[in-house]
């Protein structure tokens, strides 16, 4: 399924101007669920037989596409980045706490 949506995106939204609703995607392709869509879209960024990144935005203007200019890619790269960056503070700050061990009573 990544390899269609990957080529959808490719023919009908090159550029930021012309990106796709989550929710359309979901409609064409059908697909129930947005953790799904993104589990396509996921896969597609990390194959490396798809030569385009796939962009996107979140939020009510957002959407995904084909970025056409590095202004576009460096937009949709540090926004990845950055929540990469979130999740290991987290990751590490989880690393750090106790786990509470519960004690057996006899």
């Amino acid at each position: 399924m990544e390899n269609e949506i990957y080529k959808y995106l490719l023919e009908n939204a090159l550029g930021f101007e012309n990106r796709i609703k989550g929710q359309e995607l979901m409609k064409i392709f059908n697909i129930s669920d947005h953790k799904t869509l993104r589990s396509y879209i996921e896969e597609a960024r990390n194959n490396a037989k798809y030569e385009y990144l796939i962009g996107s935005e979140a939020g009510k203007d957002g959407g995904y596409y084909i970025p056409i200019s590095l202004e576009e890619k460096d937009v949709s790269t540090s926004h990845i980045r950055l929540r990469a960056e979130s999740q290991l503070r987290t990751y590490e700050n989880m690393e750090g706490k106790r786990f509470y061990e519960i004690k057996e009573s006899i």
